[in-house]
């Protein structure tokens, strides 16, 4: 169903398609979210800003890892939301003499609209056009995602850092790939070997689910490759100590979080970022005690003992997309 925005009084009677809306507004509303995002960020918590108070060892910062600095639509849905509420509260601010109907399915958006009506005693009709599930925090789920990680990668064989040695590293995704006789070809490599020579490459590889290849082990189904030392996972360099490690360092974020942080949306005078936190809650309790921080965790340690226990490289290759590729490697 198309959400809608209808906007009348005893003279004229208009309705606005929400999506076009944001289309036609889309610079301007991804400016006040980029803007609000940074506040965010540098908003101060007993003395610091919010993303000092993630700082780490070496120079990381999980903050700059968090889901809401990332701003990736496939992981957090609710930017949708937060920019069709941008989208929504210029209307409503627009037309405050006018009576006003949300046709919405948009639980978040709803919710968050709903709460601006009554904290501002307006007079504003919902709609509900259907009925779609609202994903909300769950500990409980980040626990059980954490231990299930260590159990997935528990059994995993152990790879010699000699393996990495060779003279060219390439990191990047284990996805866009072909595979033909007995052998993974990646296509964003597509034409490497006539620059470097194949035998004088290592791959170090990010692994990511499919429906054919749901872990590293299926691997061995359908390719030798893996037997060899062309191909390593990152996760084949993860170690009891690591994981312990990073348990400990999670637990005193977890800490932190409830005696300095939580509930720091109440303390903000800036109408916007409020709800801008209140609706990407889920991602921020995902980044900052969920199964997100503790996986963020790893990936820093793994990266950390690689980098320090292989030689230093004369060229290298990266292609991460993501944010530990991007601040962290």
């Amino acid at each position: 169903m198309i959400e809608k925005v209808l906007i009348y009084n005893q003279k004229l009677s208009k309705e606005i398609i929400l999506k076009d809306y944001v289309e036609k507004q889309s610079d301007h509303l991804k400016k006040k979210y980029l803007d609000l995002v940074y506040d965010l960020s540098n908003f101060k918590i007993k003395n610091k800003i919010l993303k000092n108070h993630y700082n780490i060892f070496k120079n990381h910062n999980l903050w700059e890892m968090s889901l809401i600095q990332e701003k990736n639509t496939l992981k957090s849905k609710s930017i949708f939301s937060i920019i069709k509420f941008f989208a929504c509260y210029e209307l409503i601010n627009q037309n405050k003499k006018k009576k006003i109907t949300f046709f919405l399915h948009d639980k978040l958006l709803i919710n968050s609209l709903k709460d601006y009506s009554n904290k501002n005693k307006l007079s504003l009709n919902f709609e509900i056009i259907s009925d779609s599930p609202q994903q909300l925090f769950s500990f409980l789920n980040s626990f059980l995602s954490i231990i299930k990680f260590n159990i997935k990668n528990f059994f995993l064989k152990r790879k010699n850092f000699k393996n990495l040695d060779s003279e060219t590293l390439i990191m990047s995704y284990f996805a866009h790939y072909k595979f033909n006789k007995n052998e993974f070809k990646f296509l964003n490599w597509k034409g490497i070997e006539n620059v470097i020579d194949k035998k004088k490459i290592s791959w170090l590889q990010i692994f990511i689910p499919n429906q054919k290849i749901k872990t590293i082990q299926n691997i061995n189904k359908y390719s030798n490759l893996s037997k060899t030392n062309n191909l390593q996972f990152i996760e084949n360099y993860l170690n009891l100590k690591i994981k312990f490690k990073a348990f400990l360092i999670y637990m005193k974020f977890f800490f932190k979080f409830f005696f300095e942080i939580k509930n720091f949306e109440d303390k903000t005078k800036n109408e916007l970022l409020y709800y801008l936190i209140k609706i990407q809650k889920k991602d921020i309790l995902d980044s900052l005690i969920g199964f997100h921080l503790y996986q963020n965790l790893i990936w820093i340690l793994v990266f950390e003992s690689i980098f320090s226990n292989i030689k230093k490289k004369s060229l290298d290759c990266t292609y991460l997309k993501i944010k530990i590729g991007k601040k962290h490697l």
